[in-house]
């Protein structure tokens, strides 16, 4: 956690660099970075020169893809958890309802962090500070800095390899959030540093609530389904169905014996 705390402070202590020009600095837009941040801008522009009719669609598809799975899963798993659909049982289904929760939570998380970084750094678009340069592809509002969609996306990758660390949970996850970071470099409304960034960001957010998840998801118990029973509960149910069964088996010092009994209320 401290090392991830580390780069999030260096991430955000580099971007004055890239900070939106003064109004007096009219070099900006034509001229693309260089120094220490000439390697941020050479793979901005590796992706966005990328030209293919099919490639921008994909790249079009990948990028609006966040917010139907971004919400889409983790609702899907509260609803199909809540209503059974998979399995009758109450521990699996408990599990996956809480996960849907927590990666809704660390989402959610995630945006509100990436709204305020967005206000306070205010950086340009690629395509907008360097029309020349960089095409856009799609238009975007709000600052450069950092990605939500590399953020979101990291966010729900990292939470559901978390709660289900198998490789084939891990890999079309990691891969689906890689994707959308090519995705935005290449429609031309972020700079690598930027799906970098969020991409920390996100995956950030989603350990603080998968470590914080005992002190979370008892905020979320209305959307959750009931808690599994207890070993005492079970044992206790398991119990009282042998207590009312008609056919009793006994011992005594004189040998075994087989007894037959009515329950009250039969």
């Amino acid at each position: 956690m401290r090392s991830i705390v580390l780069l999030i402070a260096l991430l955000t202590a580099w971007h004055p660099a890239f900070a939106q020009p003064s109004p007096l600095d009219t070099t900006f837009v034509s001229t693309p970075p260089y120094g220490v941040f000439s390697w941020d801008w050479e793979i901005t522009r590796s992706f966005n020169s990328i030209d293919d009719p099919f490639v921008n669609h994909v790249s079009d598809i990948v990028s609006k893809s966040v917010l139907p799975i971004g919400l889409g899963v983790p609702g899907g798993m509260l609803a199909s958890a809540n209503l059974q659909w998979f399995t009758r049982d109450a521990v699996q289904n408990r599990y996956l309802a809480e996960t849907g929760a927590l990666a809704l939570a660390s989402e959610a998380g995630t945006v509100v962090m990436v709204v305020a970084l967005k206000q306070l750094t205010t950086r340009e678009r690629p395509y907008l500070a360097h029309p020349g340069e960089i095409v856009g592809r799609v238009d975007e509002i709000l600052s450069s800095f950092p990605s939500g969609h590399a953020a979101v996306s990291a966010s729900m990758a990292t939470m559901l390899s978390l709660r289900y660390p198998r490789w084939y949970v891990i890999a079309p996850s990691a891969l689906w959030s890689l994707a959308v970071s090519c995705s935005r470099m290449h429609l031309g409304v972020h700079y690598f540093t930027d799906v970098l960034a969020g991409t920390v960001f996100g995956g950030g957010m989603a350990l603080l609530v998968y470590s914080l998840r005992t002190e979370i998801l008892p905020h979320m118990e209305f959307m959750l389904p009931a808690p599994p029973p207890s070993a005492e509960e079970q044992n206790a149910k398991i119990r009282a169905a042998a207590e009312s069964l008609p056919l009793g088996f006994s011992a005594t010092p004189n040998g075994a014996s087989l007894n037959f009994s009515l329950p009250i209320g039969w």
